[in-house]
């Protein structure tokens, strides 16, 4: 939403952020089939924007979860808010046992040498970059984290492309930087996704996601209808 000059109004705020999150939870119930009535762990993050009713009391009654729903309204964390709404859930479902019952997956372990490396750079770079203009903090984060790491291009590409296509776009960026590997067709059975957010505080968190199946390139599945990057993911490319 868009508009010269921009509204600072609340209502105008709200507004905004509704029509983000119902658009993204329509995509979410038709993609998966899953009805709103059967949720019943809501997690919501907003880095900067906090009002009342909470998002989760509007997303609740918008979509008339049950009442018996538990309820969690994350706000105020930037831009790394996102995995600690992954960690809070995953906090709070069970691990599938040997029984078979299901569960979420969700390893936050990653290799010693990689997370001495992060923490160095972060402790070196964090009080360099925070002054800078918003991208070229961004940009510098996330060549320091691939030269650090050892990483190759085509593992920060997903970034790279994010920032260049929706700047800085806070909690929410991890989830644009999967959705970007998903249209690729990168994901596959068993593949470990790394993700790491930084945000103000300074924080830094991290979670290693695990994919249950293969994901087939946008263009080439139905099942991927609503994703971000299907209308110009052919555009992007390194």
């Amino acid at each position: 939403m868009h508009m010269k000059p921009p509204s600072r109004t609340l209502e105008f705020a709200r507004k905004e952020a509704e029509d983000v999150m119902f658009g993204s939870l329509d995509n979410l119930f038709s993609n998966t089939n899953i009805k709103p009535e059967e949720i019943g762990i809501l997690v919501v993050n907003c880095s900067l924007f906090n009002t009342t009713p909470s998002f989760t009391d509007v997303i609740i009654n918008k979509y008339k979860m049950k009442s018996s729903v538990k309820s969690f309204d994350l706000s105020g964390m930037g831009c790394s808010a996102g995995v600690i709404s992954v960690d809070l859930a995953k906090g709070i479902l069970q691990y599938e046992d040997d029984a078979g019952k299901l569960g979420v997956f969700l390893s936050k372990s990653v290799m010693p040498v990689a997370g001495l490396a992060l923490r160095t750079n972060i402790t070196t770079l964090g009080p360099l970059v925070l002054p800078l203009g918003e991208k070229l903090r961004y940009l510098i984060i996330i060549d320091e984290i691939e030269n650090n790491l050892k990483l190759s291009p085509a593992h920060a590409e997903a970034s790279r492309m994010t920032l260049h296509r929706f700047g800085n776009t806070s909690s929410s960026t991890i989830w644009y930087e999967l959705a970007y590997i998903e249209a690729k067709g990168w994901m596959g059975k068993n593949n470990r996704i790394w993700q790491i957010a930084l945000g103000g505080g300074f924080k830094c968190n991290r979670a290693v996601l695990v994919s249950l199946k293969n994901v087939k390139p946008s263009h080439l599945v139905s099942s991927n209808k609503g994703n971000p990057w299907e209308d110009c993911i052919h555009k992007y490319f390194m």
